[in-house]
């Protein structure tokens, strides 16, 4: 699976390009479920939100029954690049698929270190294909074709959806047939995807509106879009707050002041140190 598909930045910057760039991929012809400007803008919004290019937000991203949907490469890839979050799969077969999701999480040492922990924050999530048919899924014969496929996109949307929603900054993860289960759909090379024949109806006016005004509030969300402070900012607010003997403090570090602390490269340790003593306060 490739990991290159999403990139921090996208090269879209405004409108007027954006809506370039829609017309571009409608008149390409390669994105046929996307004749409708409005509906290519909105897959280019939400994947500006989720931080990837406009090229594979069009690609992975489909609007459903006035939904969003996004390929369950693309949930994948963002679920394993956010360095947060990870996942195993521990079956996977014609019957069922059950997947473990861990969560990494910062743990501080007595002595003022910190350590990485990966931990699991539930039980698998499980789907089967017994709860495909009692849901009357199965009337859809890609489940016949393709029942690993399919049950593992339930089990990771179904995942991402409980456990990861930070990722997604928001949105529900939904897998193509949960919004439609009679849905032309086909797998290709494990890839359960849109049959691209299929044009969902433009969106109307007041649609494209909720979904641009969700949009637009989660990107304002985003971790990247908010400035985290330094930390040199951290440890002045944190010794503030704890009324630090500052001399002595700074010298259990061999150094007299706070800019020679950063400039040896201590900061850092100093700033965690804090952190510790803080968290202990407040108990």
């Amino acid at each position: 699976m490739s990991t290159a598909l999403v990139k921090k930045n996208a090269s879209v910057t405004d409108l007027v390009d954006a809506q370039k760039f829609a017309q571009i991929c409608m008149q390409s012809g390669l994105f046929k479920d996307t004749t409708d400007l409005a509906k290519a803008l909105l897959k280019i919004s939400y994947g500006r939100a989720l931080g990837i290019d406009e090229a594979t937000a069009m690609s992975s991203i489909n609007i459903i029954s006035g939904k969003l949907s996004l390929s369950g490469n693309l949930i994948a890839v963002r679920i394993k690049q956010s360095g947060k979050y990870r996942y195993e799969v521990i079956e996977k077969n014609e019957k069922k698929c059950s997947i473990q999701f861990f969560e990494r999480i910062e743990k501080y040492l007595p002595d003022g270190r910190l350590i990485y922990e990966w931990i699991k924050p539930g039980p698998p999530e499980v789907f089967t294909f017994e709860m495909a048919k009692r849901a009357n899924l199965t009337r859809n014969p890609v489940w016949a074709s393709h029942p690993e496929a399919m049950c593992f996109n339930r089990a990771l949307t179904a995942g991402a959806k409980t456990y990861t929603p930070d990722v997604f900054v928001g949105f529900p993860v939904y897998s193509p047939d949960e919004l439609d289960p009679d849905l032309p759909i086909r797998v290709i090379d494990g890839e359960v995807v849109v049959d691209a024949t299929v044009v969902d109806p433009p969106p109307s006016p007041k649609a494209v509106a909720v979904i641009e005004a969700e949009v637009s509030k989660a990107k304002v969300l985003t971790p990247t879009s908010v400035s985290a402070p330094t930390s040199l900012e951290e440890f002045n607010q944190l010794a503030k707050d704890l009324q630090l003997d500052l001399p002595k403090f700074l010298a259990v570090y061999a150094v007299k002041t706070v800019e020679e602390l950063e400039a040896k490269g201590k900061l850092d340790h100093a700033v965690k140190t804090l952190r510790t003593r803080a968290a202990a306060t407040t108990k």
